[in-house]
Order: structure tokens, then sequence, then C-alpha cells
């Protein structure tokens, strides 16, 4: 007779965390939205910051964390002032940039969860790529002067009243058509170096072959000015672009619709 079949209860291996020391806590704490398993289990946590790691525990930046028996990441959204005598699991390190997620994002992608459903690590997953286990520093400005030079004959369609406005007009909203004739990479270079002389320009492009068309031309036209958030990189390149596209500097941005997540300054413009 065979005997039944017995289930033998696997254990799964756990990762070793460091412990530290009392002197070693800074004493502050922050507020974790932890990326777990399951969606009905996201919500933030309270997190004990390492004296080391107190400059860049700041709101908005991604950290590693120990979530039950697990490792995982979380996102800094809130730090604690008043001092609590309750001990809490400690912030193991900072995996990025610190502050590489501002309010005004997060807000964008609690819209988005309410609207459409999902959860926001979905989102934040989809919008930040991979990060590599050994990062560049973030490095000089790309750009610090503005783009200057005569205005060519590609945009003299356009009425001086309202090529007013392009000049100087930060907060302008309006539709243009290029001229009969006209290619489009012309026109753009020509509103892109108009704009580019108020603030950031963010140029978004609706799939590769249209990426590619005007990547050509405005490299050439822009050289280091210009930052391409292209997911064709490989990972160490899609996010040292990404890092550069989100540090609040005056910089030329090609990306294809996922880069309307990008965070940019109050005086940018976007070009559709």
């Amino acid at each position: 007779m065979v005997s039944p079949l017995k289930l033998k209860r696997q254990k799964s291996p756990r990762k070793k965390v460091e412990k530290f020391n009392e002197s070693q806590l800074s004493g502050l704490l922050v507020e974790v939205l932890v990326e777990t398993p399951v969606s009905y289990l996201e919500q933030t946590y309270t997190y004990a910051v390492p004296a080391d790691l107190v400059e860049a525990s700041i709101v908005g930046s991604l950290v590693k964390v120990e979530y039950g028996h697990t490792i995982t990441k979380g996102l800094i959204l809130r730090v604690i002032e008043e001092k609590e005598n309750k001990k809490y699991k400690n912030i193991l390190d900072v995996i990025a940039e610190p502050g590489l997620i501002d309010e005004n994002n997060f807000l964008h992608f609690q819209k988005v969860r309410d609207r459409f459903g999902g959860n926001l690590w979905s989102l934040l997953n989809s919008h930040i790529p991979s990060i590599p286990a050994k990062r560049k520093s973030a490095g000089e400005d790309l750009s610090s002067s503005s783009v200057k030079g005569q205005l060519n004959q590609e945009l003299k369609f356009v009425n001086k009243d309202d090529l007013q406005k392009l000049i100087n007009d930060v907060d302008l909203k309006c539709a243009i058509s290029p001229a009969n004739g006209l290619p489009k990479f012309k026109t753009l270079i020509e509103l892109t170096k108009i704009r580019f002389n108020l603030g950031s320009v963010l140029v978004l492009v609706s799939d590769f072959r249209e990426f590619d068309y005007f990547k050509e031309y405005l490299v050439k036209e822009f050289g280091s000015s210009l930052v391409l958030l292209d997911t064709r990189e490989s990972r160490e390149d899609r996010y040292q672009s990404f890092v550069a596209a989100n540090q609040k500097q005056r910089i030329i941005i090609l990306a294809n619709r996922s880069g309307a997540f990008t965070k940019m300054p109050e005086d940018s413009t976007v070009i559709v």
C-alpha cells in the first residue's frame, strides 16, 4: 500500500539585517510608503533614521527598509518632528539621489491612482528607471545660459503680437500649425530656442519613430543642453538621464508620453 504524500514546509532564506547601536541613531523619524507584495497592505510606516543617513533622508527620497522579514524599498513622505520613545526599525540605506520624487509628482500619482485604480508603487515603478548598483555623481549643471541667435524664417508666418507672446509670456497656452512646406523639425527648433530663453523645455512625442526623427535635429542644435528620456537606453544611461531631467536645471528634454511625469520648474514650457 502506498503511503500518503506528506508536504514539507520550506523556509525561505532570510536576509541578514544590520543592527544599529543606539549611539548610531539620530533620533529622527520618517514616514515611509513601503512597497509591499499586495496592494491592500500599501500604507505608510514609521522608521528611524541612522545618523549617517540624516542628510539624504528627506521627503521624496527612495530608501531600502525591512518590512516583515523581507528587504524592500520605500519612499519618504514625511519627516516626523516630534520625538517618540517607541522603538522603530531603521532605514537601511538611501538608494537614489535624495528627494528624487517631489510633492507635486506624488500628488500626480495619487490622482492617477484614484482615477484609474491600481496602487501607487506600480505607478512609481513605471516612472522611475531601474537604479544601478553603482551610480555616477549628479554632475555639473547641464546648462546655465540661454540659446541666443537670430530668428530664422521658420516662424515668420506668426504675426508680431503672437510672436511677442511666444518670446515673453511664461504662462502662454497656444496651438501652432507649421506653415505648408516647412519640415516640422525646423518649427520645433525655433520654438524651443525662443522658450528656452524663459526656462526649461519639455518636448513630448507620441512614439519612437517621432522620437528618433526629432532627436537627430535637436542633438545637432542643442548639444549638451539636451536630455533624452529614451526607454531603449541601457539601465545606467536611463537612470542618469532621469536624474538629469528631474534636477530642475534649465535644460531641454525630449521624451515620449511617460515624460509627462517629469519634475519641471514652474517657468518651463511643454511642447506636444
